[in-house]
């Protein structure tokens, strides 16, 4: 058994950065939600470790590392070939498969790639949770497209705002083309400021739609 001691270092002990849905909660509502999280992610590592014991042998020496070392960049551990493997288990009481990593994490991850699987655990609170597995390859290939899709999604953003103007110049039908939205140059004065503001929102606004469909599309990216 690898002493989690010798792993968890300062380049993998790191505070979990927050989320962005919770910008603005106050403390009592963050207080509640990570009392939350806690719990989903006790039920959600106490549902992965039953499943590995009826999985593994005695020989495996499957051991829950995160019970004796909270701080543990990984949750469990178990020997498979004579290899070392390690057991990250993120879990929700929602049906999604959605999940933050530390860049903690994700320094271990990117280290033991090769042995390193991650268990996502849905309707954690259900009498039958669901789950999928991901290795760091999955994971790679996750982050490899929403960067991808969200890039497009930018571009995409400012071509649709550009057919927009054309479509307002052809609405008012005086032979000139509005740029921008007649609006935002009253709102902002002058004409470069509004056409500015207007690209930079429309390719915002892109970008999260192109976004949030990697997200809707993650349950198909099981491995699993």
């Amino acid at each position: 058994m690898i002493d989690p001691n010798k792993v968890v270092d300062n380049d993998y002990v790191v505070v979990v950065e927050q989320n962005p849905e919770l910008a603005g909660a106050t403390n009592v509502s963050y207080e509640l939600i990570n009392k939350s999280r806690a719990e989903n992610g006790k039920l959600g590592e106490k549902f992965i470790y039953g499943l590995l014991l009826e999985k593994l042998t005695e020989d495996s020496e499957l051991y829950h590392t995160s019970l004796d070392f909270p701080q543990s960049p990984y949750d469990m551990e178990y020997i498979e070939n004579g290899e070392k493997k390690y057991i990250e288990v993120k879990s929700t009481s929602r049906n999604k498969s959605i999940f933050n990593m530390s860049s903690g994490e994700l320094k271990f991850m990117e280290k033991y790639k090769d042995s390193y699987t991650l268990y996502m655990v849905t309707d954690v609170k259900a009498d039958f949770p669901k789950y999928k597995q991901y290795t760091y390859y999955d994971i790679m290939k996750m982050k490899k497209e929403l960067f991808s899709r969200i890039f497009v999604g930018l571009l995409g953003g400012i071509v649709i705002s550009y057919l927009i103007t054309i479509g307002i110049s052809l609405a008012i039908g005086d032979g000139s083309y509005y740029s921008c939205v007649p609006s935002l140059i009253e709102r902002f004065g002058n004409e470069v400021t509004a056409i500015i503001i207007q690209t930079v929102l429309s390719a915002v606004l892109g970008a999260g739609f192109a976004g949030a469909s990697v997200i809707w599309e993650i349950d198909k990216w099981s491995l699993l």
